[in-house]
């Protein structure tokens, strides 16, 4: 999940493609990091029903008003 002022919080299931993230073939299940400035998650889930880790790249870096909150189903695009 996302949290923003802006947004409140949204799914990065909804919100990455926003940004132009193909997630065709994902189920996202998890992030488990982020980097410090905010513009890079890592995490996994499935890609066409096979377990895989994911890497995002290029998220716009967040305002000082914004958090992000990384939880539950969470997703980005895939790097493999």
């Amino acid at each position: 999940m996302l949290w923003t002022s802006d947004l409140g919080m949204v799914d990065l299931n909804d919100y990455l493609p926003t940004l132009g993230i193909d997630l065709t073939g994902w189920t996202l299940t998890g992030a488990r990091g982020i980097s410090a400035d905010g513009t890079a998650i890592i995490g996994q889930g499935l890609f066409n029903g096979s377990q895989r880790g994911w890497v995002v790249t290029g998220i716009p870096s967040p305002g000082t008003a914004a958090l992000l909150a990384l939880g539950g189903l969470a997703g980005v695009r895939r790097r493999r």
